[in-house]
């Protein structure tokens, strides 16, 4: 029953942190990094980073303070429209939400 949970957990902030990714690579917004779990980093591959402790995670995206002054940055955060923000924002707890099942009661 806890091991259940646990994947329940950890499946739920994956597909948070999916979600929110695709949303930023559809809207043009670079990300610099994927971390699935806190903690020391366990393994690394490309952009995707995961922790040792899977119960939490983040994404990180291009920002206009990351680069050295006076280069331009592609797909910056800060250059998005504020529909952007909103739904990029919303797009992990949306897809949270849409991917969990309604159980229906059993009958006797």
């Amino acid at each position: 029953m806890l091991a259940q949970l646990a994947l329940a957990i950890v499946s739920v902030i994956f597909i948070h942190l999916l979600a929110i990714a695709a949303c930023a690579r559809v809207l043009g917004i670079a990300i610099r990094t994927v971390t699935l779990g806190i903690g020391p980093q366990v393994l690394a591959i490309g952009r995707l980073r995961l922790a040792l402790f899977p119960n939490g995670g983040n994404i990180r995206l291009a920002m206009l303070a990351d680069a050295p002054e006076g280069e331009p940055v592609a797909g910056a955060l800060d250059l998005a429209a504020h529909w952007e923000r909103i739904l990029l924002s919303l797009s992990g707890p949306l897809a949270c939400s849409c991917s969990a099942r309604r159980r229906s009661p059993t009958s006797p």
